[in-house]
């Protein structure tokens, strides 16, 4: 054989390789689009059917039992397995009559991970491309999203709601009435539900599909979700025990439907009256005969365009002779680092400190795209990310053994330039998280600070990934990735933990409904004195 056909063959094998490394490079090169740039091709109707509808369900099954780490750890960590659950959510998909039935079970698979970063999102177009998070750009970019979401949207605003909800909030271990919420009255003001079908109400929320999402209670051991809801009217018939204050209990027919319990929970969004809120930050000055001069700051996000307007009112406040702060972050979900550095630490702290910490993130079928072509390339430029041996995955979890893993550190300066150092009280609930979480991590080193609160909601460094199930173009998210404590703890599962515990009591819930039913604002600060056990916990340290 010849040199020259010795090239020929080596040419002929090359080629198959040479042209799919390419193709793959022109595919990631169309992530790099913005949305507004896409050349979007026209979808008429959903078209859906039992087989398209089980092969979203696998797809996306696969990145459940497969591409979300904690998933593993939750048999151990929480006495829950959801991967073996399977069968339930195969049957429920199913046994669907709706396209809008269908989006409602498939929300609430995801809605069963005690994750932050894990869930659907609303079908809003908007709202989807202005989101940012890891391969976003890969469903962004897709051409058949938008017609696709618009139907979505518009299936979910022809679902008539033919029921009035009651709504039960978690607190301090129970499921307490929410008089503000509830659609439907009960003849007092404070009630906790005792039983539900005869099961008590930890075994009814991991049997029920339901749109609020399952969390840990740390205190508590044990699983539970942010709100429980019925209707008097559509569904199955439930019986429902409650106990009023008086310790009196009652029996109550009630109803259970997933989408109607859905449409109620988004109502905001389906009759388009929801705007994203303008009260983003509050900072007054507390009663000085309560606890010194104390200022009192809370900030529901990271990521808005008032950072500026909140740094100058933060230096206006907190320097002087301002002596404490109580820095309120309950509601903040997280945003930017960048936002959280400049305009919150910045202005509010003297000591300057820098944060490392390291993310790993699995290898799935759900996030390749990311690990592949010109797009990985930039990704390990840009985030420095690496492939870590097997020796190094054991030390992160014995759970990743045998898998893909990519790590990449987060290195972040927060720079402290308020002249004035005044003790802060930063209060905490298990919906701080994402940056806010490592916002939290991070300004507790430092001495003039306390964390006041519960675990928070973790996954303090993202992870995040942005998919498309491939029939019904539905769009979530999940959390791929891991990142541990100072302790060795998995952040994503426990949360930072607070220097002192505290949390809303059942009483400070029934205070609430009080003010509530003599249509008084139960938000205002004076008032939150009243029934806020968080917040009067960080007024009595203050006084010590």
């Amino acid at each position: 054989m010849t040199k020259k056909h010795i090239t020929a063959i080596i040419l002929a094998a090359a080629v198959p390789f040479l042209a799919y490394f390419i193709s793959e490079d022109i595919r990631c090169m169309q992530y790099l689009k913005e949305p507004d740039e896409v050349n979007h091709r026209q979808v008429r109707s959903l078209e859906m059917d039992g087989k398209d509808r089980m092969k979203d369900f696998e797809a996306l099954w696969k990145v459940v039992s497969e591409g979300i780490p904690a998933v593993r750890k939750y048999p151990d960590e929480f006495e829950y397995d959801i991967v073996s659950m399977e069968e339930k959510y195969r049957t429920a998909v199913e046994n669907v009559s709706s396209d809008v039935e269908f989006m409602c079970v498939m929300q609430s698979l995801l809605n069963d991970i005690p994750s932050v970063h894990t869930g659907f999102f609303f079908p809003d177009y908007d709202s989807i491309t202005d989101y940012n998070c890891m391969a976003a750009e890969t469903v962004k970019t897709n051409p058949y999203l938008r017609d696709t979401v618009q139907l979505w949207n518009k299936e979910m605003k022809n679902y008539y709601r033919q029921s009035r909800a009651y709504e039960f909030d978690y607190t301090d271990g129970k499921y307490c009435f929410s008089l503000k919420n509830s659609e439907v009255k009960l003849p007092g003001i404070y009630y906790t539900v005792k039983s539900v079908n005869g099961k008590s109400p930890d075994e009814y929320i991991t049997e029920t599909l339901s749109s609020s999402s399952l969390g840990y209670d740390e205190e508590y051991r044990k699983l539970y979700r942010s709100t429980m809801i019925f209707n008097d009217s559509r569904g199955d018939m439930v019986t429902v025990e409650l106990e009023d204050e008086n310790g009196t209990v009652t029996e109550h027919e009630f109803y259970y439907n997933l989408c109607d319990e859905y449409m109620f929970v988004n109502q905001p969004y389906l009759h388009g009256v929801y705007e994203k809120p303008d009260n983003v930050y509050d900072i007054q000055y507390m009663d000085e005969s309560l606890c010194g001069k104390t200022v009192y700051l809370r900030i529901d996000n990271l990521d808005n365009e008032k950072g500026s307007e909140l740094a100058g009112k933060i230096r206006e406040y907190c320097s002087g002779d301002t002596e404490s702060v109580i820095l309120d972050l309950r509601r903040n979900g997280g945003g930017t680092l960048e936002y959280a550095a400049e305009y919150v630490y910045s202005p509010l702290f003297s000591e300057s400190i820098t944060v490392n910490e390291k993310e790993y993130i699995l290898k799935s079928s759900g996030n390749r795209d990311f690990f592949r072509g010109i797009y990985c390339a930039m990704n390990k430029r840009i985030f420095g990310m690496r492939k870590i041996s097997q020796d190094e995955i054991k030390d992160v979890s014995e759970y990743l053994s045998g898998e893909t893993v990519f790590d990449y550190g987060i290195e972040t300066v927060f720079n402290g330039m308020n002249k004035n150092s005044p003790s802060v009280c930063v209060l905490v609930s298990d919906r701080t998280a994402s940056s806010a979480d490592y916002f939290v991590s991070a300004v507790s080193r430092l001495d003039n600070v306390v964390i006041i609160g519960e675990n928070t909601g973790g996954e303090k460094t993202g992870g995040q990934f942005m998919a498309m199930l491939p029939e019904s173009r539905l769009v979530y998210y999940y959390n791929a990735a891991v990142c541990l404590n100072s302790d060795g703890s998995d952040n994503s599962l426990y949360g930072t933990e607070p220097d002192v515990r505290c949390r809303l009591s059942t009483e400070g819930f029934r205070k609430y409904n009080e003010l509530v039913s003599k249509n008084k604002n139960p938000e205002t600060l004076k008032n939150r004195l009243i029934w806020d056990d968080v917040l009067i916990k960080a007024v009595e340290m203050l006084q010590k």
